[in-house]
């Protein structure tokens, strides 16, 4: 995926795949104020996929987990 991103990046749209990537980035990853997994991204996430009635732990668990693969893939594509 990370080398599909790459080459779309100087492709015909590669103001929207920039515009993605930010919106990534912003609502992913750790910055100075917020750690990543406690961005509206992963918790969107983790709601999406688990049960409501999962314990609290399941569900920072999921998002440490999103938040670290995006984290990963935008490293990849640079």
């Amino acid at each position: 995926m990370a080398k599909s991103l790459r080459a779309a990046r100087a492709g015909k749209h590669a103001k929207a795949v920039e515009r993605m990537l930010q919106i990534l980035r912003t609502r992913f990853v750790s910055d100075d104020g917020t750690e990543g997994y406690l961005k509206d991204g992963p918790i969107a996430v983790a709601k999406f996929e688990l049960d409501a009635g999962e314990p609290r732990e399941i569900q920072r668990v999921r998002q440490r987990n999103v938040a670290e693969l995006i984290d990963r893939l935008l490293a990849l594509v640079g």
